[in-house]
């Protein structure tokens, strides 16, 4: 008998070759119209943006004062936790399914095979964070600080990679590595101002450690943790290439295991019930409503920190141009928070136009589901808002601080939170992408119908982000106008999920 074959180096290169040639079947044109792409979208889109940030936070630096430190170090903290927290769906030791069954699986060494995909992505990790450590030390920093901050962003990027890494190796891992880091970045809030570059010269030295021994740790991931990540980013590519966020990111989700054991009293009413029936789900999630909740208290606090200023030199963005750059951000922040909150908003959308399982309309069964996601989207914000304004003073000064929130700015919060939960509303009622969509637009530059299911597929944060902007931009440049641009708005919001929730019917 003749011996049981057992694959070797050769066997394991040609399996790669032939998954190379696979991965690579492009001519020399579709190189070039790439590069040509990568370029014009740096130069386009890229580079604009970079020039905004960095004039924003430019103006916005001196205004912070002596907290500027803390409040970078905050950022980055938070930042680095939710690289742990994304390790559950990709990370830098990732391959495709037939890799990890035709190569991983074999005898050969797995860092070695792993080695060239994780460094790649600590490379990509290292050049994002050298950008943002540019642009932070050229709107910050004289001259010949320049180069000393894009070190230390490229080292604080390596030390991102190197927790997205660490977040792969399981459950336990990531809920440790994102409690520390969390804790951490409350600490740099109380520490002295002159402690926290010492502390990002020293997170930048362990990410250039880290970078060595990446390849090894990344050998230790379980194959199943591998493959179990690569389906479920197949799935999700596919769905969302399709026009179906809201499916994608279902999928992205963990099953929820705990709390089936729970015993709760459930009302007679359908409405308390329903309430008692959400808040049960949220606390099932508990990071996922954690997070929820912190997101949605930070961006109360970042709208009411961006708009502090009013129009006076002093404040933190005096420019309403900046202020808008940064109201952008805190109404796409908002859309995305609320999330995690709308599951059952979700489920009773889905129910439209089926048997009704409980004795009310689907619009007020919509209602219902949306009490409790809407008033978590209101309270927490400006709870936000008012530490900042307490957080300005202490006593009676800290009073006075939160009392002045009660203008322009809290009006802002509680107009954008609104608008956040409506568009929320309207992404649950979307459904399946429209087929006219899909129609051939031919024009000089090729076919443009990609951009229609962009369009459809985005419309939610682009418009929290546009609204967001609106508001914060009149929130320091004309207060007086908050309020008559706001109530059309809602209005308008309003009036469409009503006609969605009509189209949803007839589905």
């Amino acid at each position: 008998m003749s011996p049981r074959f057992v694959p070797g180096e050769g066997s394991r290169a040609r399996a790669r070759a032939i998954l190379a040639r696979r991965a690579t079947r492009s001519s020399d044109d579709g190189v070039v119209y790439r590069a040509y792409l990568v370029v014009m979208t740096l130069l386009v889109v890229v580079a604009p943006v970079l020039r905004a940030a960095t004039l924003a936070l430019a103006d916005a630096w001196p205004g912070l004062g002596g907290s500027g430190a803390g409040v970078a170090g905050v950022a980055v903290c938070a930042v680095l936790a939710a690289c742990a927290l994304l390790g559950a769906q990709r990370g830098p030791a990732s391959a495709s399914l037939p890799e990890i069954d035709l190569v991983l699986s074999g005898p050969g060494s797995r860092a070695r095979l792993l080695a060239p995909t994780v460094l790649r992505t600590f490379a990509a990790s290292a050049a994002l964070g050298a950008i943002g450590g540019g642009v932070f030390g050229i709107a910050t920093e004289p001259p010949a600080a320049w180069a000393p901050a894009i070190a230390v962003g490229a080292g604080l990027g390596l030390c991102a990679a190197a927790v997205l890494l660490a977040g792969q190796a399981g459950r336990g891992v990531r809920a440790a590595l994102a409690t520390a880091l969390v804790l951490l970045g409350a600490g740099t809030a109380l520490l002295p101002s002159a402690w926290i570059p010492g502390l990002a010269v020293a997170a930048a030295v362990l990410g250039f450690a880290s970078a060595a021994a990446a390849p090894a740790f990344a050998a230790r991931i379980p194959l199943r943790t591998l493959r179990d990540q690569a389906a479920r980013w197949e799935d999700v590519s596919m769905l969302a290439l399709s026009g179906d966020p809201a499916i994608a990111a279902a999928r992205l989700g963990a099953p929820v295991r705990g709390g089936r054991h729970w015993r709760w009293r459930v009302p007679h009413r359908a409405v308390p019930a329903i309430l008692l029936r959400d808040l049960r789900g949220a606390l099932r999630a508990p990071a996922r409503s954690v997070l929820a909740v912190v997101a949605l208290s930070g961006a109360g606090a970042a709208l009411a920190l961006a708009t502090s200023g009013a129009g006076s030199p002093s404040g933190v963005f005096p420019d309403a141009q900046a202020a808008a750059l940064a109201g952008a951000g805190v109404g796409a922040g908002l859309y995305a928070a609320l999330g995690p909150l709308c599951r059952g908003l979700r489920a009773a959308a889905e129910g439209i136009g089926g048997p009704g399982l409980l004795p009310l309309s689907p619009g007020s069964l919509l209602a219902a589901h949306a009490i409790l996601p809407s008033a978590l989207a209101i309270l927490l914000p400006v709870l936000g808002a008012v530490i900042v304004g307490a957080a300005d003073g202490s006593g009676a000064a800290a009073v006075g601080g939160a009392a002045g929130i009660a203008g322009p700015i809290l009006i802002a919060v509680v107009a954008l939170a609104a608008m956040a939960q409506q568009l929320r509303v309207l992404a649950v009622l979307k459904g399946p992408l429209p087929q006219r969509l899909l129609a051939p637009i031919p024009t000089a530059a090729g076919d443009l119908s990609a951009l229609n299911v962009l369009a459809w597929t985005f419309d939610g944060p682009v418009c929290a982000a546009v609204i967001g902007a609106l508001l914060a931009a009149l929130t320091v440049g004309a207060p007086q106008a908050l309020l008559p641009v706001a109530l059309p708005i809602l209005l308008g919001l309003g009036f469409w999920i009503r006609a969605r929730t009509r189209t949803a019917r007839g589905r």
